[in-house]
């Protein structure tokens, strides 16, 4: 977790780490000690990799900073800076990661009004490439949300071009690198904003802030089938079925859902082929035809197919 904190007179970035669940943390550690606000951090971690992102205010504008650790939080990486501008505010930056590609997103009024801007890091954010801009409208585009799985990445961010704010939404399938039209997730004439988006296999979540109601409330919508492969409608799985993605499959496939949980694989006469995780399921296997069964709790089996 990261967070800011005005403890030292400056508002400055803290981290924590946990690593049994959540049940006990690390001491603080400071991720920036300067006499100037550092402010609204996002975090996300990958394996081992962990990587914090936030606002900083430096002369008469904010920009965006990006620090990394490689081993759970234990050590840290320098900063990096990632904008550096002169009276132009860039803010509210939030950063997602899969595999070794790091997205970040943020709003930046350089434009002469808030647009979304990217910067994309293809080796674990060692090297980032140019500023993108995301959005180009007469309207503001603020307060960006980025959610990063395989090599889909999925951005919702709030949007006025219509009136008070709608919420909008990008996806690229390769990692960052270029983005689908956009979609329009609200059309209410009251304000839409602040929005979260989290991407699983096969569905994307979004939450915001909305006040259709008269009252501030929490509204939510999903998309089924986020990797574009089907109709977008897909049936829910009975409860405690198994799903892998992909199969038939060729390397390895995984079992949403279930990355954590161990299984028992058998071939397909029976006979034990061995034990594995759901997070990557077959990649020891010969080619053939195998069954999988949870080995912590009961259930139907699941058939699996490798080719080659």
């Amino acid at each position: 977790m990261a967070w800011e904190d005005g403890r030292s007179g400056y508002y400055n970035i803290y981290a924590k780490t946990s690593t049994d669940a959540g049940a006990t943390w690390s001491p603080d550690t400071a991720l920036t000690s300067e006499a100037h606000a550092s402010e609204t951090p996002s975090v996300v971690v990958v394996d081992s990799d962990v990587y914090v992102v936030w606002s900083a205010f430096f002369i008469n504008a904010y920009e965006i900073w990006f620090r990394r650790s490689t081993d759970a939080g234990t050590t840290w990486d320098p900063s990096v800076r990632l904008v550096q501008t002169l009276d132009i505010g860039s803010g509210q930056p939030c950063v997602a990661a899969a595999d070794s590609c790091v997205n970040v997103v943020w709003h930046d009024d350089m434009y002469a009004n808030f647009e979304i801007i990217q910067k994309r890091s293809s080796d674990r954010g060692l090297t980032w490439g140019d500023a993108v801009r995301l959005t180009s409208h007469a309207g503001t585009s603020q307060s960006p949300s980025i959610a990063a799985r395989d090599s889909l990445v999925h951005l919702v961010w709030e949007d006025d071009r219509y009136g008070l704010g709608d919420i909008f939404y990008l996806r690229s399938t390769n990692s960052g690198a270029s983005w689908e039209p956009e979609t329009r997730l609200t059309t209410d004439t009251a304000a839409s904003q602040f929005p979260s988006v989290v991407a699983g296999d096969d569905i994307v979540h979004v939450v915001w802030q909305d006040y259709r109601d008269g009252n501030n409330e929490v509204y939510y919508k999903r998309w089924l089938d986020a990797t574009g492969t089907g109709s977008g409608i897909i049936p829910a799985p009975p409860v405690g079925a198994l799903t892998p993605s992909s199969n038939p499959f060729v390397s390895s496939t995984r079992i949403r859902s279930c990355e954590h949980e161990r299984f028992i694989v058998t071939d397909a006469l029976g006979r034990p082929a061995g034990v594995c995780r759901g997070a990557c399921v077959g990649q020891n296997l010969q080619p053939g035809v195998y069954f999988l069964r949870r080995a912590e709790r009961a259930g139907a089996p699941l058939r699996l197919v490798k080719l080659f």
